[in-house]
């Protein structure tokens, strides 16, 4: 739950509990409250990596190679189901190195 985080003292914390909520909870608005925008870039992508692919995200994207690799995975998503697995490994792989390094 988000007022739980709204507790937390330490920013950087607080803003890993944001990630974590949203994440569980598939609440991508609860990204929006993160102050760090390297940590609300994160939190969003996870939701395009993701099993349910929410490509609305993109727009509130900061970074931006991370804006254009998602907006290549929105794109993506209309082809078949060989190719856009394909295509998602390849910039999943790229998106994990720019974003967890």
């Amino acid at each position: 739950d988000k007022r739980y985080c709204e507790k937390v003292q330490d920013e950087r914390t607080k803003d890993i509990c944001y990630a974590n909520v949203a994440i569980k909870l598939f609440k991508p608005e609860l990204c929006e409250a993160i102050k760090d925008d390297y940590m609300r870039d994160k939190c969003y992508i996870a939701f395009v990596i993701g099993d349910k692919k929410d490509f609305s995200v993109c727009d509130k994207i900061i970074n931006e190679y991370v804006i254009k690799q998602c907006n290549i995975l929105k794109q993506l998503s209309d082809t078949n189901a060989t190719q856009l697995a394909f295509y998602e490994s390849l910039i999943k792989e790229n998106l994990v190195q720019i974003m967890y390094s």
